[in-house]
């Protein structure tokens, strides 16, 4: 699921049972796996199978604000994790990027927004509550 618009977003999330966050946001990006084309890892420690949404919450609120999220998705997600080397490094630490992992996630917008869902057009929505059911899809495969 994706939230954007050209302006940015004026809402309220929440996250499980912490306390509920204002925030203005480009975007909030729910998923359970990681990568996107081109291999891009956008979500690092999303799984398929370990009962959580990933969440990450966009919000650069300048020209820098936006720098802090190309070095935290591409070249920290991109190229630091995936060495030996960076597995061990300290992140890079920036408020305009914000990773969660949640079994519930709650957003409330200010107005009606535009929606994406798996990159489609979705309609719209003013509010939402994401919960994942783990073990809840049963996945048969053929016997080798």
């Amino acid at each position: 699921v994706v939230l954007r618009e050209k302006s940015i977003l004026r809402l309220e999330y929440r996250v499980d049972s912490d306390r509920a966050r204002s925030a203005r946001v480009q975007a909030i990006i729910i998923g359970n796996c990681g990568s996107l084309p081109a291999n891009i890892l956008l979500l690092p420690d999303a799984a398929v199978d370990d009962g959580k949404l990933d969440v990450i919450v966009v919000k650069p609120e300048s020209f820098k604000g936006w720098l802090d999220v190309m070095v935290k998705i591409f070249w920290e997600n991109g190229i630091v994790r995936r060495t030996k080397w960076g597995k061990k490094a300290r992140e890079f630490a920036t408020d305009s990027v914000d990773f969660r992992q949640a079994r519930s996630l709650v957003i409330r917008l200010n107005r009606p927004e535009e929606v994406e869902l798996d990159g489609d057009p979705f309609g719209e929505m003013i509010g939402c509550r994401i919960t994942v059911e783990p073990g809840a899809l049963t996945v048969k495969v053929p016997a080798q």
